[in-house]
């Protein structure tokens, strides 16, 4: 028997990688959708924004395929894309937002919480994950009002950050008691 790689072992890589292929294939158009759109996740600002973005896919596709995220936390992740643009609504009020942070972020948190529900060392990995994370968006003042940042050339969006990872901890935890079923049910 060959061995390669089953679709629960690609299914998080693959995810990121198609993420980052339609952010780079949208790059050279001007979009300018609604906040709360799931389009507008897939539309970067500048070249900068899109290549730290590009980034975040490939850590995280590498990340959830060390941590062996299966298919089940790989459709979390991909419902908390929408569900992190809806959440926007929640937040400061937003003129435009654009950017694929929220859901990455969902995604590192989405692998934290699964590592923390494990023992030993991925057990470690995933606490340390989630004090990071914690601490990052502490620091970022999430509640408050975007202010531009010079160094990005737009206001980046810290609200995102905080909904995209509180979506992400909270499908972790309903795909480790809510099981997704990946077999057929056998009637007695």
């Amino acid at each position: 028997m060959a061995r390669g790689l089953r679709l629960t072992e690609q299914a998080w890589p693959l995810l990121a990688g198609l993420a980052a292929l339609a952010a780079l294939v949208l790059f050279p158009l001007t979009l300018r959708p609604p906040v709360a759109s799931p389009l507008a996740a897939l539309v970067h600002l500048n070249e900068r924004h899109l290549l730290a973005n590009l980034a975040g896919c490939a850590v995280l596709g590498w990340l959830g395929w060390r941590a062996r995220m299966g298919t089940a936390e790989a459709l979390a992740w991909l419902l908390a894309w929408p569900l992190a643009q809806f959440a926007l609504l929640l937040g400061p009020p937003l003129e435009r937002f654009a950017g694929l942070s929220g859901w990455l972020h969902g995604g590192a948190a989405l692998i934290a919480v699964s590592l923390l529900a494990r023992t030993g060392r991925e057990r470690l990995i995933g606490a340390v994950l989630l004090a990071g994370l914690g601490a990052k968006l502490l620091l970022e003042q999430p509640f408050a009002p975007p202010a531009f940042d010079p160094g990005w050339g737009f206001a980046p969006v810290p609200f995102a950050h905080l909904a995209g990872s509180l979506i992400g901890a909270s499908l972790a935890l309903l795909t480790r008691y809510w099981p997704l079923r990946t077999s057929r049910r056998q009637d007695p």
